[in-house]
């Protein structure tokens, strides 16, 4: 079973204070995207993940995030749902049983919970996997 995965990372990021997208901000001299984009690929291949960009972006910002995929890169839309949509209908949804999406923007999901979601999704019991944290 294949199982594809989009990273939005379209986005403005509006409310953060910044001129540079947030994806892009450095964290010890890497962009966030980098850290969010190596997690996802200890769990998905390059030739299974797919990513949504915003149109004006740079051709170094370009040429970065290509090396994570073996897919040409997406353009993203105004929002994340049509990002998400415009994804969809680029990639070859036929060779995908699942889709897993992720925000370009959130670098610190962990591989455990990648592969639980992973797992529970290729158990054909469900149809959608959500994580979630418990609230006390």
């Amino acid at each position: 079973m294949i199982i594809g995965c989009i990273v939005l990372a379209a986005g403005k990021g509006s409310r953060f204070d910044n001129k540079k997208s947030k994806i892009f901000y450095k964290i010890d001299k890497t962009p966030v995207i980098d850290f969010t984009l190596n997690k996802l690929l200890t769990v998905f291949n390059k030739k299974n993940l797919y990513i949504t960009i915003n149109k004006k972006i740079t051709k170094k910002e370009k040429k970065n995030l290509q090396k994570y995929t073996e897919n040409p890169l997406i353009i993203g839309a105004s929002t994340r749902h049509k990002s998400l949509l415009n994804s969809i209908k680029q990639i070859d949804a036929k060779k995908l049983k699942y889709i897993f999406v992720h925000d370009a923007a959130r670098p610190n999901i962990s591989k455990n919970l990648l592969l639980r979601i992973k797992k529970n999704i290729s158990s054909n019991k469900y149809d959608a996997v959500i994580p979630y944290l418990n609230i006390e």
